[in-house]
């Protein structure tokens, strides 16, 4: 199991991962336009990988070699996915 990291690690990763949710949100417009009913994965402000099914998305990306922690990953369509937190 990788660890944690101290504490400035991880507010690293955290702000890292900010950032990206952030330049997400800026461009969700234009996502939703070229990929409606899509999950969209970015990495580093790129989209990665697009699919209609979550885990074929996250298959794809594992077999491109993108760490998970290291994507933003969002449904782009009208019907909001159920999360359960």
């Amino acid at each position: 199991m990788e660890k944690a990291g101290n504490a400035a690690d991880i507010s690293r990763r955290i702000e890292s991962y900010n950032i990206a949710v952030r330049r997400m949100s800026s461009r969700l417009g234009e996502l939703e336009r070229k990929y409606p009913g899509h999950w969209v994965a970015l990495h580093d402000d790129e989209v990665v990988v697009t699919k209609v099914s979550l885990d074929e998305l996250f298959r794809l990306c594992d077999k491109r070699g993108y760490q998970r922690g290291g994507l933003v990953v969002r449904f782009l369509g009208p019907d909001k996915p159920i999360r359960i937190l």
